[in-house]
């Protein structure tokens, strides 16, 4: 076999499988955060505006890995992020020291799935809603009665996968919940990550080197 037509076999094989998911699964990495930062809307000292879709959020907030955080609290309870996740501490004012707040997350690409794991501390809520899960615009609402778990909301392979991605997930924790914290974050996203983008762009340049392999063959 001719070293031109070996080299179009390979490279199409490795552009089939950069086009043929058409998703694409990106972890949230917390460890890039070095200082615990407070996502609380209108906290104090307020910290930086953060800009997803175009659009600005009000600080306080962080972004981490395409996904903008930000904790809208009832009372003084509040929320961060360090490099393990995300924490709220309730107001102790409440009754029960309830974390009661939302917890906005805004994702820089539409996305079609998403998992993480929660833990809801000082609460009484099982069997009742522990978590409120509304996913937007216009998609499902979600309640999970468990005081701690794993959350999984579509899938790349999941044939059950919400037809209509979304860009916003906001989450309610239960109201006489003293604190929550969230972690392993990831989803999957409809546009491809910087490295996705390289490869195909290295195909379509071997394409063409291959091409002119042919010629001068």
């Amino acid at each position: 076999m001719k070293i031109w037509r070996l080299a179009i076999i390979v490279l199409v094989l490795a552009a089939g499988s950069a086009v043929a998911d058409p998703f694409y699964p990106v972890t949230v990495d917390f460890s890039s955060v070095t200082t615990t930062t407070d996502i609380t809307l209108g906290g104090s000292p307020a910290g930086n505006n953060c800009i997803t879709n175009g659009t600005t959020i009000a600080p306080n907030c962080i972004t981490v890995s395409g996904v903008t955080f930000q904790y809208d609290p009832v009372g003084t309870d509040t929320a961060s992020v360090d490099n393990t996740g995300i924490f709220a501490i309730g107001d102790l004012t409440m009754p029960g020291g309830a974390a009661v707040g939302a917890l906005n997350l805004y994702f820089d690409a539409p996305a079609v799935g998403l998992t993480f794991t929660y833990d809801v501390e000082g609460s009484l809520c099982s069997g009742t809603d522990c978590l409120d899960a509304v996913f937007g615009p216009g998609g499902d609402s979600i309640s999970y009665s468990d005081s701690s778990g794993t959350v999984s909301y579509g899938s790349r392979l999941d044939p059950t996968s919400p037809a209509t991605p979304f860009n916003l997930v906001t989450l309610y924790f239960a109201a006489d919940a003293a604190t929550f914290d969230l972690g392993n974050i990831a989803y999957d996203s409809t546009v491809p990550e910087p490295a996705s983008l390289l490869l195909f762009g290295t195909v379509l340049l071997g394409l063409g080197g291959a091409k002119l392999l042919r010629r001068r063959s």
